[in-house]
């Protein structure tokens, strides 16, 4: 069976805005949809050119960062062991995919600079 091809920048753009008259908990944004793809891909979502792979990873990192800062947040008040649990493997996964993207943007830089 083959595989679905990954959805483009439009299509992701048109599923995340399909979901803005959802609870806030369930709204999806571009950069939600792609880190789903990369995942269930196993493989990075190819987004253009080196300019665009720039932008992509710096709305990344900024999404990823206030994401961590949440948790981080929450990881200060008390919880049930569970909950808690559950607060820390979301802090390591953010944590890679925080790396990962910094490791990406720092990659794409590279490929501009090396292109001029």
């Amino acid at each position: 069976m083959p595989e679905e091809p990954l959805p483009d920048a439009d299509e992701r753009k048109q599923f995340a805005d399909s979901t803005r008259d959802l609870p806030p908990w369930a709204q999806l944004n571009v950069e939600d949809i792609e880190m789903m793809d990369e995942e269930a891909q196993a493989a990075p979502v190819n987004h253009g050119t080196t300019a665009e792979g720039i932008a992509a990873m710096q709305r990344r990192i900024t999404l990823l960062t206030a994401q961590l800062a949440k948790t981080e947040h929450q990881l200060k008040q008390p919880h049930p062991p569970a909950l808690l649990a559950t607060l820390q493997k979301d802090r390591a996964n953010l944590t890679r995919h925080l790396a990962a993207a910094r490791e990406r943007l720092a990659a794409y830089e590279h490929q501009a600079k090396a292109a001029n």
